[in-house]
C-alpha cells in the first residue's frame, strides 16, 4: 500500500525487487521454524516408515498418468512420450502444503508419529524426484527438437529444397481445446505442424 501512494514507477520496481528478496528469506525461515523442526529425523529410517512412505509414493505414479490428458496430434489417441512425461512429472510434485496438513494432523492427534514420518519422507522424496524427472524430460524433449532441426537442415543441404516456416500469433479469448482445434485445422491444409507443446 505504501508503494502505491508514495513511490514513482521506477521506485516501485526497486521496492518490489527488494521486498521479494526479504520475502523469500522470511518464507525460508518460517518454513524451517514451523515444519522442519518437527521432522522426526531419528524415526525416518525405520523399516515401517520407509515401507509406508514407499506405499505413499505409489500415488506419485497416479499423478504421472495425468500426462495422458496432454495434447496429442490429430488421429492419435495418446500424446507423444515427451509431452506425456512433461505433464505427468510437472503434476507429480507434492508441495509444502502437505507438510502443513501433516503437521496439523500430528498436533491434533489425527496422525501417529510414525505415519507423520512416512508422510514427511514421501513428500521430501517427491520434492526431490519430481523436479529432477521434469528436468530430464525437458532435456530429452529439447534433444529431440534439436535432432529434428538438424535433420531438416541436412535435408535442405542434400536436396536443395527450401523449407518455409509460418509463425502464427493469435489474439483471442482462450477456451478449452483451442490449440487442439488449431492443430486440426492446420492438418486439413496438408501442412506439417511441428507443434510440440
Amino acid at each position: 500500500m505504501v508503494d502505491s501512494l508514495l513511490l514513482s514507477p521506477t521506485q516501485k520496481a526497486l521496492w518490489h525487487s527488494q521486498v521479494k528478496r526479504i520475502e523469500t528469506w522470511m518464507l525460508r525461515i518460517f518454513f524451517s521454524c514451523s515444519v522442519a523442526f518437527k521432522v522426526p529425523v531419528k524415526d525416518l529410517w525405520t523399516l515401517e516408515v520407509v515401507g509406508f512412505a514407499a506405499l505413499l509414493l505409489v500415488a506419485l505414479l497416479g499423478k504421472v498418468v495425468t500426462g495422458v490428458f496432454g495434447p496429442s496430434p490429430p488421429q492419435v489417441l495418446f500424446p507423444k512420450p515427451t509431452v506425456f512425461f512433461t505433464i505427468g512429472c510437472a503434476m507429480s510434485a507434492w508441495g509444502e502444503f502437505a507438510f502443513v496438513v501433516a503437521n496439523t494432523s500430528l498436533d491434533l492427534g489425527i496422525m501417529k508419529s510414525d505415519t507423520f514420518a512416512s508422510v514427511v519422507l514421501a513428500v521430501v522424496a517427491s520434492a526431490v524426484i519430481s523436479p529432477w524427472a521434469l528436468s530430464l524430460t525437458l532435456l530429452i524433449a529439447q534433444k529431440e527438437r534439436d535432432r529434428i532441426h538438424h535433420e531438416v537442415n541436412m535435408s535442405v543441404r542434400r536436396t536443395g529444397t527450401e523449407h518455409k516456416y509460418l509463425e502464427v500469433d493469435i489474439c483471442c479469448v482462450n477456451r478449452w481445446g483451442l490449440v487442439d482445434g488449431l492443430i486440426d485445422k492446420v492438418s486439413l491444409f496438408s501442412l506439417s505442424s511441428p507443434f510440440s507443446i
